[in-house]
């Protein structure tokens, strides 16, 4: 029998300025919690791979995970953070989480390969996120565009390059304040020369954080990187 992976009864905080810290700032409250629990559970998912651990270990990890969203999707998890979801937001068993292990499991399959990594659990946390944040996701098209996002965020973060996607259109930026505030640091920082961050980084970030939050509620949000190549054709 394997048992739950991390103990930890509470959260692990978000340190104030991280990029983790401004997107749930600019999460509406009663979407607070519940999308802290999503983020570090999606950490959790994919720390075999991050870490490096052993394959057989890390698919391990995972498998416990799968069943464990499964639970989730039932009612009755394990863990405690998905425990005290439930115990807040009981309804939310009905989001699905299952693709996240799904994708999880295609990025441990790539870097057994020593390939490049497509950061598939990137795109599921972000479709799952919307859903979470009360968007819903009528279109195949809008799937897409909230999988490549989550794709261009975790390209950016881990390889610092990347080609910028087509956003979501304008009805649907004001509740996606928080992804669209988390893509707009991701720029930031892949500009900023691999350093520790000084005060001058944190207060830039929360400029930034604040004029994506301002621009999605207002639906104008763009990525610096398609606005950039758009002023030079």
């Amino acid at each position: 029998m394997v048992s739950a992976p991390a103990a930890r009864d509470s959260l692990p905080e978000a340190a104030p300025g991280s990029t983790r810290y401004f997107v749930l700032l600019y999460c509406p409250r009663q979407h607070r919690q519940p999308l802290a629990t999503l983020l570090a559970v999606a950490d959790e998912i994919d720390s075999g791979r991050a870490r490096g651990m052993d394959h057989a270990v890390a698919h391990v990890r995972l498998d416990w995970w799968r069943a464990e969203l499964q639970r989730f999707a039932r009612g009755t998890p394990e863990h405690p953070w998905l425990s005290a979801w439930l115990r807040a937001q009981p309804h939310d068993h009905s989001l699905g989480l299952e693709p996240l292990t799904e994708a999880a499991a295609m990025d441990l399959a790539g870097a057994r390969l020593a390939a490049r990594s497509d950061h598939y659990l990137a795109g599921a946390l972000f479709v799952l996120g919307a859903k979470l944040l009360g968007i819903e996701i009528a279109s195949p098209q809008l799937e897409q565009r909230l999988r490549a996002l989550g794709h261009y965020v975790a390209t950016l973060e881990h390889e610092r390059q990347a080609a910028a996607p087509e956003l979501p259109e304008a009805p649907v930026q004001p509740p996606l304040t928080p992804l669209l505030v988390w893509a707009a640091l991701a720029e930031r920082q892949a500009l900023r020369r691999p350093r520790r961050a000084g005060r001058f980084d944190m207060l830039a970030d929360n400029f930034i954080a604040w004029r994506a939050a301002r621009r999605a509620q207002r639906g104008r949000f763009e990525l610096t990187r398609a606005r950039d190549r758009a002023s030079t054709r």
